[in-house]
C-alpha cells in the first residue's frame, strides 16, 4: 500500500512538473516579448522618436504629446534621457487579467546636485543646448530607483504594450524642474556684448538694411508734435542717427552688461548746446525759409513742405557734428536670448537739448519773423538763383515779404 501510495506521489509530481514545464513553454515568447520593451522603449526615447514610441506605447502621444522638435531643450532631453540605463530587470508576473508585472530598476542622472547651489554669474542661468549638454556629459552622479511597470497584451495585433502609466514613469526619472532652474537659449549670454557692439556699429556705418527704431534718435523735432516718415526724413534721420553714433564710438566710451542680456553704455556724444547752435545760422535759416516759400508759392504740398524741413534739420546735424565738442552720455541696451532676435537701445540714445537751448531755437525763428524781412529776401533769391521762380515771381515774394509777411508758426 506504501509502494502504491509512493508511485502516485511521483507520477503527480511528474504531472505537475510537466504542466509547469508546458506553461514556460507557452510563455516563452511572451516573456522575451515583455523584457525587451523597456530597453526598447529607453532607445526610442532616447531619440523622442514620436513613432516608435507609439508602437511600444499606444497611448505615447496623449501621454507627453507628439512633438518635441520644437522645443530649444530638445537635444538636452534627449540627451538626458539617453542617460537612462536599466541596471536589472526581475521576470515578468501574469496576473489573472492577462496583464504582466515586472520590477525593473533604473540608472538615471541625478540632477539635485548640478541645480542645487545659485550660480555666482547669472549668466549660468542661461546655457546654450550644446552648453547643457557639455555640462551634463562633465557631471556623473547618478540615482538607481526600481519601478514596476504593467504591460498589456492586445490580442487582436497579439503583440505586449507597455502601460501608458508604467511609460509616464520612466519620463519622469528625469527632473523637470530642472528647467526652471535653468533656461535653454539660442544665444549665449557670454557672447551678447559683442552682439550689441556690432549693433552700434551698424548704426554708425548708416547701414540702410539694419532694423532700427529711428525716432529714438530723433530728439531735434520741434516743428512738430508728429514726426514726419517722409522719405527724406527717414533717410536724413538714419544720417543723422550714423553721424551722431559714430562720434560717440570714436571717443572714450564702456559698455558693461547690466544682467545677461541688458547692457548700459557710458560715454561721450556730441554736444546738445552746440547742436542747436547749427539751426541757428543764418545759412539754416535761409534754406528753412526757401522751403516755407515752395510750399507758398510754388506746388508744394504741405506733406512734402514738412518732410523737406525735417530732412534739413537731421542733415544739418549730421554734417556739423564731427567738427562739435563733447558731452556726457548714458543709455541701456538689451536683447532676446532666442534666435531671430535684434539688439534694442532702451530709451533715447540722444541727449534731448534742455529746455533753454529749445527756447533759444524756438524764439531764433520767432523773433527774426517779426522783426525782419532780410532772411526771406535771401531766400526768395536764392529760388531765383536756382531758377525755381521767375523774375516777376520774385517781385511778388519780395513784395509780399514787405507788406505782410506770413509764416506757419512753428
Amino acid at each position: 500500500m506504501s509502494i502504491n501510495k509512493k508511485v502516485i506521489s511521483v507520477i503527480i509530481a511528474a504531472a505537475v512538473s510537466l504542466s509547469i514545464l508546458s506553461g514556460c513553454n507557452d510563455r516563452q515568447e511572451d516573456i522575451e516579448q515583455i523584457r525587451a520593451l523597456p530597453q526598447a522603449y529607453l532607445d526610442a526615447l532616447s531619440e523622442l522618436d514620436a513613432d516608435a514610441l507609439s508602437s511600444i506605447v499606444p497611448e505615447f502621444e496623449d501621454l507627453v504629446g507628439s512633438d518635441y522638435t520644437g522645443s530649444r531643450s530638445y537635444s538636452v532631453t534627449k540627451y538626458m534621457y539617453s542617460r537612462i540605463e536599466i541596471v536589472e530587470m526581475d521576470e515578468p508576473v501574469f496576473d489573472d487579467n492577462g496583464d504582466a508585472r515586472m520590477d525593473v530598476t533604473f540608472s538615471y542622472l541625478s540632477l539635485k546636485d548640478f541645480i542645487a547651489d545659485p550660480p555666482e554669474d547669472l549668466n549660468d542661468l542661461y546655457m546654450t543646448a550644446d552648453q547643457a549638454i557639455e555640462a551634463l556629459e562633465e557631471y556623473d552622479a547618478t540615482e538607481e530607483t526600481t519601478i514596476g511597470l504593467r504591460f498589456e497584451y492586445d490580442e487582436d495585433d497579439e503583440c505586449w504594450y507597455m502601460a501608458s502609466g508604467s511609460a509616464n514613469k520612466i519620463n519622469k526619472l528625469i527632473n523637470s524642474y530642472w528647467f526652471m532652474a535653468i533656461t535653454i537659449v539660442d544665444v549665449d549670454p557670454d557672447e551678447t556684448a559683442q552682439i550689441y557692439m556690432n549693433y552700434l556699429e551698424s548704426i554708425a556705418s548708416g547701414d540702410n538694411e539694419l532694423v532700427m527704431d529711428i525716432n529714438e534718435f530723433r530728439a531735434y523735432d520741434y516743428i512738430t508734435d508728429t514726426p514726419c516718415e517722409g522719405p527724406k526724413s527717414i533717410e536724413a534721420v538714419r544720417n543723422f542717427a550714423s553721424a551722431y553714433m559714430s562720434y560717440i564710438l570714436e571717443h572714450d566710451y564702456t559698455i558693461e552688461n547690466s544682467g545677461p542680456y541688458t547692457f548700459y553704455l557710458e560715454g561721450l556724444a556730441p554736444s546738445s548746446e552746440e547742436l542747436c547752435e547749427l539751426l541757428m545760422t543764418e545759412e539754416y535759416i535761409v534754406e528753412f525759409d526757401a522751403i516755407i516759400l515752395r510750399f507758398m508759392y510754388l506746388d508744394m504740398s504741405l506733406d512734402e513742405m514738412m518732410d523737406e524741413e525735417t530732412a534739413l534739420i537731421y542733415n544739418t546735424l549730421a554734417e556739423g557734428i564731427p567738427d562739435l565738442d563733447s558731452e556726457s552720455i548714458n543709455f541701456g541696451g538689451g536683447m532676446s536670448p532666442f534666435e531671430g532676435s535684434e539688439p534694442n537701445i532702451y530709451g533715447s540714445p540722444v541727449n534731448t537739448p534742455d529746455q533753454d537751448a529749445y527756447e533759444a531755437l524756438c524764439n531764433s525763428q520767432s523773433e527774426r519773423i517779426q522783426s525782419t524781412t532780410r532772411y526771406e529776401e535771401l531766400a526768395a533769391q536764392q529760388l531765383l538763383d536756382n531758377g525755381e521762380i521767375t523774375e516777376e515771381q520774385y517781385e511778388d515774394i519780395i513784395e509780399d515779404v514787405q507788406d505782410h509777411f506770413t509764416i506757419l508758426e512753428p
